[in-house]
């Protein structure tokens, strides 16, 4: 039987599947229940094969061109391939093309209650320093995502526990624009996993069609991959959770296990080693961590970052703790005696400048000046010593 919505139904739905897939990738769920893939599984289960050897592997570079292979190599639970293999480079072309139509819908949608407005922060999906990519798969009569974001600064347990603790706040959310409403109920199930870190989640979303998401959020070291999958109303009939979230499961120890049989990207190497002596050694002696009170603005506040390399060259991972802000800074250029660094941030996004363009000038006697250029706040400068 065919089933038919109307334009504006369809829309919703859009909407709250891809509010599904921006919570799951920034790492958004709620309230906790003793239920869900780990419940199941231990009550069968006896307590031998309740024990998981863990999936481990240290902070190292990884490369784009790994990640392709890695997608390619994983199967389903019927031996299949994903499909639609999107790289790193095709995925931040979309993220270029698309950003300025996504923020012009996005400033026109309201998100009830609005202490959950981050639930569609598209600012961390964007972030310039990760290296992404995703293939598409099929389970259990749901159509489903994988993707693979790689962060050697270590980034990614802090995104787990903020996506944590954003759904266990926001459990029930609703988008209103200025004609449609739509709701989705979540919440944050365990997860029974060989990963170091990582958690399941289950949504139902109601526009005024039904759409049912599950996904998988599992990391060890600098790889996490997500794992979605989205049954709209016509497939909901056929559409097991549990089963579901047991195969996004698989599919993402499958991943992590590769990656920690793959070498460290010698692209690292080949980046560091490049360019004069004198870049070189500036790059080494900004890797460390610093801090430092920021001057220049009618309110004083602090900057924290711990910077590192990988095979953009500099990145670094920052907090600036009085405005409940966190960011991210990459290199974008780099001289003999100066970098300069773009931030963009992730959490506290209405209350730090995004896009800033930073420099920072001199190493001597153990610190660092840190130059901000910003439009809304020019005169920032922080003097940062290491910790």
């Amino acid at each position: 039987m065919a089933v038919y919505v109307t334009e504006l139904e369809m829309k919703k739905a859009m909407l709250i599947a891809f509010a599904a897939i921006c919570l799951t990738l920034s790492g958004c769920s709620a309230t906790t229940e003793p239920q869900g893939l780990a419940g199941s599984d231990s009550q069968a289960a006896s307590p031998a094969a309740q024990e998981v050897t863990k999936i481990s592997m240290p902070l190292r570079s990884h490369s784009a061109e790994q990640i392709v292979t890695v997608l390619r190599s994983l199967r389903d639970g019927e031996g299949k391939a994903p499909s639609f293999i999107t790289d790193d480079a095709s995925i931040r072309e979309q993220v270029a093309g698309t950003s300025k139509a996504q923020t012009s819908v996005l400033s026109r949608v309201q998100v009830l209650p609005e202490r959950c407005s981050s639930f569609l922060d598209l600012a961390s999906s964007a972030d310039s320093s990760l290296i992404r990519g995703m293939g598409m798969v099929g389970v259990n009569g749901a159509f489903a995502s994988i993707g693979i974001v790689l962060d050697e600064t270590g980034g990614h347990k802090k995104r787990i526990e903020e996506s944590k603790a954003l759904l266990n706040d926001c459990g029930e959310v609703t988008l209103r624009s200025a004609e449609n409403e739509a709701s989705m109920s979540m919440k944050l199930l365990p997860l029974e996993s060989s990963a170091e870190d990582g958690f399941a989640m289950s949504a139902t979303a109601n526009a005024p069609t039904q759409t049912k998401i599950v996904g998988v959020t599992a990391a060890s070291g600098s790889v996490l991959v997500n794992a979605v999958a989205i049954s709209s109303d016509v497939l909901l009939a056929d559409f097991e959770e549990t089963a579901a979230l047991k195969s996004l499961r698989d599919l993402a120890e499958q991943a992590l296990d590769k990656f920690a049989g793959l070498p460290e990207s010698s692209a690292e190497a080949t980046v560091r080693a490049s360019g004069s002596a004198a870049e070189v050694k500036l790059r080494n002696a900004l890797t460390g961590s610093w801090s430092g009170p920021v001057t220049g603005d009618n309110s004083a506040y602090h900057v924290e970052a711990t910077i590192s390399q990988n095979a953009t060259g500099l990145v670094a991972t920052v907090s600036y703790p009085e405005l409940n802000c966190t960011a991210t800074w990459t290199e974008t250029g780099i001289g003999s005696q100066d970098v300069d660094m773009l931030e963009r941030v992730q959490t506290g996004h209405s209350r730090c400048a995004d896009n800033v363009k930073l420099s920072l000038l001199s190493v001597a006697n153990t610190n660092v000046i840190v130059a901000f250029e910003s439009k809304t706040k020019p005169n920032l400068k922080a003097l940062m010593k290491p910790e």
